[in-house]
């Protein structure tokens, strides 16, 4: 019997122990279940910021009702009204509707997130959207298709049906299963948001095959830590995207194996950035953001109505139907690559016609050939100089009919030019601070005239002296640490070696066209293909403040710190700065027709490199 007791002591005191290392580890290692609460909480918190101790009706009748038509306000009223909250949108559907009817917006998407934010303030599909969707779709690239999607989803009537409008955006797919504003390569943000309007027809095999390898593309771009990275930075908005997405997809995005990381989420990507008091940052360490904010609120928003069955850009419980795609896409199709090339240069540039014909003469001040190539597997057209041929995804086959396009733009050679020395750099080859031997030489001059007359006159006191030496010495230290040139010497080229030469050129396309664009060139050309010398190891950073320079144009720069410019961001070129054109306009860059996945200031170039800085609408 004793030992019987003791047996029992023995394993209770065991169980006991058992359970308070369970204990230890569940506070170390909290479950999945309250781990599932943290984004609920931190909407929440975000909320209770945005509010300002308001309440929810009150911020929205107050604040984002005199932001109505702006920008901002409307992505919140998308949130407000996917969150089921008992809200009355009335003020702010007014206001808006006011805003409209004064006609000052022009741009395609901001036309088109306007007419979402009616349908989601209004619960029905106002006579206006239609409207608002047929002065828009197509009209601003892949994301004017996207977005004319969402519309199209929530019922609003078109001339394109659903079938035909995903067409259209699955004929514009990447290589590597991406979607992007430009170029040949995926970017995390557009295939994102790409996937979010084709979600409701995933069950058609061709939107399925799309989604595959669009979600492939996303979860080999898919960092280390769980977040992503766009335009060359890490940072919250691309991770909230991708979140938003697979929402819309109804993938799990916390705990599918595909987008989990090294054991890190998304929510774990985006806490990053989390400045507390519910704001968040653009970069890492930097100030609070509030594009960055309230994408990730958007997120967050989208986790919690994604429980309940609910999706982002589908309003009043819409359910989208297929329909049936016309037999011959007229209304846009997929980018066409022109690679135009003149006896010593070659220019590239891309065009979106607003037609599919596969005949066309465009006539302009000078003459040349293109071929142009239909696909027939989109029923799109490529393009290509009889000199030379740029190959893109859609190209690809060897089933090809050509007919003959006359392509007449007037190009100059590009323009060569050295790449000059940055401002605070050790002193240029030419002699542009030669000034310093003779001027310090002449200031030393003078103080010793100054002393031989102070001793004549017999004001001989030691402190007098050194405060004399210590005002010269000030001086020659100002002559030897500061760079005076005139502005022939700052702008002239300096020549370099070792690391090759280099194309540049800096294109404002996009805008052309829309209100404000006047104060630009009319070709949307600030800087033509330009031919630079750089030296061995130069980032894209340097090169851009060689090229801005070299032709007297203004530039500003965010996140360099020193001799730290691997966070440099461009805010500003030739006085085009971001958020300008809309609240997703911006400055990137391409090098080779791909967006390099880091920043301008960590890219290094190698000889033969074409940079192109490009401003875009949909950042």
């Amino acid at each position: 019997m004793k030992t019987n007791f003791r047996i029992r002591n023995a394993a209770g005191g065991f169980a006991l122990i058992v359970l308070m290392m369970m204990s230890s580890l569940r506070l170390l290692f909290p479950l999945k279940a309250a781990a599932a609460d943290e984004p609920a909480q931190q909407r929440q918190t975000i909320l209770t910021a945005l509010c300002g101790g308001q309440s929810m009706q009150q911020w929205l009748d107050g604040e984002l009702t005199a932001g109505a038509g702006k920008g901002p306000s409307e992505w919140y009223v998308f949130a407000l009204a996917l969150s089921g909250e008992q809200l009355d949108f009335s003020q702010y559907r007014a206001a808006l509707e006011a805003y409209l009817d004064k006609g000052g917006i022009s741009g395609a998407t901001a036309k088109q997130r306007c007419a979402l934010a009616l349908i989601a303030a209004s619960g029905t599909v106002p006579a206006r959207c239609e409207t608002l969707l047929a002065e828009s779709y197509g009209k601003q690239g892949i994301m004017s298709r996207v977005f004319g999607l969402h519309l199209i989803n929530d019922g609003v009537p078109s001339a394109v049906s659903p079938a035909q409008a995903a067409g259209e955006i699955l004929a514009e797919q990447c290589a590597d299963g991406g979607w992007s504003v430009r170029g040949d390569f995926g970017d995390p943000d557009v295939t994102a948001m790409t996937l979010q309007a084709l979600a409701p027809y995933r069950a058609q095999k061709s939107v399925a095959d799309a989604v595959t390898r669009g979600l492939e593309y996303l979860s080999k771009k898919q960092l280390d830590n769980g977040g992503f990275s766009s335009f060359g930075n890490e940072n919250p908005e691309s991770a909230a995207q991708v979140w938003i997405a697979l929402n819309a997809l109804q993938i799990s995005p916390l705990t599918d194996a595909r987008f989990v990381k090294n054991g890190h989420t998304l929510y774990d990507a985006v806490s990053l950035f989390d400045r507390g008091d519910g704001q968040y940052a653009h970069l890492k360490d930097g100030a609070a953001n509030a594009a960055a904010t309230m994408q990730v609120f958007l997120a967050l928003t989208s986790q919690q109505a994604a429980e309940s069955g609910r999706r982002l850009y589908l309003f009043r419980d819409a359910v989208p139907e297929w329909g049936e795609s016309p037999q011959q896409t007229t209304a846009s199709e997929p980018r066409i690559t022109e690679k135009i090339t003149t006896a010593s240069s070659a220019v590239t540039r891309r065009t979106e016609p607003a037609s599919t014909s596969a005949r066309e003469a465009v006539t302009h001040d000078s003459t040349q050939t293109v071929t142009a190539q239909t696909d027939p597997q989109t029923g799109g057209t490529s393009a290509r100089t009889d000199i030379t041929q740029t190959e893109t995804n859609a190209q690809r086959t060897e089933s090809r009919s050509e007919t003959t396009v006359t392509q007449n733009t007037p190009r100059t050679e590009p323009v060569t030019a050295a790449a000059v020395s940055a401002p605070d750099g050790d002193p240029p080859a030419d002699g542009s601070f030669a000034y310093r031997i003779p001027l310090t030489a002449a200031i030393w001059g003078v103080f010793l005239v100054i002393g031989i007359i102070l001793w004549l006159k017999k004001r001989r006191s030691i402190k007098t002296y050194l405060t004399l030496a210590a005002l010269f010495a000030l001086l020659t230290a100002g002559i030897w640490l500061l760079n005076f040139r005139t502005p022939q010497q700052y702008y002239q080229a300096q020549s370099r070696s070792g690391g090759g030469r280099v194309t540049m050129e800096i294109r404002c396309d996009v805008i052309l066209g829309m209100s404000g664009s006047e104060k630009f060139p009319a070709d949307g050309v600030i800087l033509p293909e330009t031919e630079f010398a750089i030296s061995e190891g130069e980032n894209a950073l340097t090169l851009l403040y060689d090229a801005v320079r070299a032709n007297k144009l203004q530039i500003e720069v965010d996140g360099v710190s020193g001799d730290v410019v691997e966070t440099a961001y461009v805010r500003g070129i030739a006085s085009l700065y971001e958020f300008d054109f809309g609240e997703l306009s911006g400055w990137t860059y391409k090098v080779n027709g791909e967006r390099p996945a880091v920043g301008c200031g960590a890219f290094t170039l190698h000889d033969g490199d074409k940079v192109v800085w490009e401003y875009t609408v949909n950042l």
